[in-house]
């Protein structure tokens, strides 16, 4: 075999290493940065699109398959929760200032399920929708316990007060979850009106399917009429109609007379606005569909931040104020003065 000197093998090593390193020269720098620039905008498409479905109520699981069909892009469940995490500002939006007068105000809440020590049981989440002086819808906050309870009730309106709230001029509630005394404690000049619709849910939840449409058909004799004394006629004739088979009915209605007819004091432009419940009506249904989508949530921070995503994508769309807005403006200043001063929109 022959022997190689020093300097042969020092020239044979070298080409050696030359030959190497063309063979893995890296491509031109603008390809490579072309090849991080799409990987970056896939990500930040990526981010979004994850943002865009758990707002709708898609479970983690699905989010992360969509994610690999799609964008071919392989995301943990801790790494999908730490984007919605990050897109989540919840808590500045919570604690955010409010208006210092809001002319009407829509309390109500939706029941879910919540894993709780190996057990699920039923919680309720409070939500606030209310009509700025501009006509304008805005969500005022989410707040979740598990019992319905005059001091929970007196904690949300506090909760408004602390946050900017000086005065509401109307509150339409949900009777079976918001405590009209609760309102009254915390801003003791607003009118109280408690929502038609869970009172009519109430009486179809206890009556035959094969009554309710005659049920109905006499129920909206009293709450359909143009004053409050035809109204009360109206009652005294359903309850002789239907007080012996339905007392529990009855007594609901007996026992928020009041709140339930408040509405007759105001003008047609602004009864409309309380008794049609179509604001907070549309807004519920979205959340239903939302929640339904999962028996139940692991924790309470899971169906507030669900929520909140939702009431976000909601606010987007609510940019325009009511259409006869104008007109309603010279009723709230007719009936409550100098306790607000309505933005007019032309």
């Amino acid at each position: 075999m022959r022997e190689y000197t020093k300097s042969e093998c020092d020239k044979i090593l070298s080409e050696v290493i030359h030959e190497s390193v063309i063979s893995i020269t890296p491509p031109p720098l603008e390809d490579s940065w072309v090849r991080f620039e799409k990987k970056l905008q896939n990500q930040v498409i990526a981010e979004n699109h994850i943002k865009a479905l758990y707002a709708k109520g898609i479970p983690t699981s699905d989010i992360k398959n969509q994610l690999r069909s799609i964008y071919g892009m392989t995301f943990s469940t801790c790494m999908i929760d730490q984007i919605i995490k990050k897109f989540s500002t919840m808590d500045q939006w919570q604690s955010r200032k409010l208006d210092r007068v809001y002319p009407i105000v829509y309390l109500d809440a939706i029941q879910f399920k919540v894993r709780k020590d190996s057990k699920v049981i039923n919680k309720i989440a409070y939500i606030g929708l209310g009509i700025n002086t501009s006509g304008r819808k805005e969500i005022l906050g989410i707040w979740v316990c598990e019992n319905v309870n005059t001091e929970f009730c007196i904690d949300i309106c506090n909760d408004l007060k602390n946050r900017g709230v000086y005065d509401i001029l109307i509150a339409c509630i949900n009777g079976f979850f918001v405590v009209p005394e609760a309102i009254r404690s915390v801003f003791p000049r607003t009118e109280i009106h408690s929502c038609n619709i869970g009172q009519i849910l109430y009486l179809i939840k206890y009556s035959t399917y094969q009554e309710q449409k005659e049920l109905l058909k006499d129920l909206r004799k009293v709450y359909q009429v143009l004053s409050y004394e035809e109204a009360e006629r109206a009652f005294v004739k359903f309850k002789e109609n239907w007080g012996n088979k339905y007392p529990i009915v009855i007594q609901c209605w007996e026992k928020n007379w009041l709140e339930l007819m408040s509405y007759f004091k105001y003008p047609y432009g602004i009864r409309q606005m309380m008794y049609t419940t179509n604001i907070i009506e549309s807004y519920h249904n979205l959340l239903y569909q939302l929640t339904n989508i999962k028996f139940c949530y692991s924790t309470d921070e899971a169906i507030k931040k669900l929520i909140y995503l939702a009431s976000v994508e909601a606010d987007k769309q609510w940019t325009i104020p009511f259409s006869e807005w104008s007109c309603f403006v010279s009723q709230f200043n007719a009936f409550f003065g100098d306790r607000v001063q309505l933005e007019s929109v032309i």
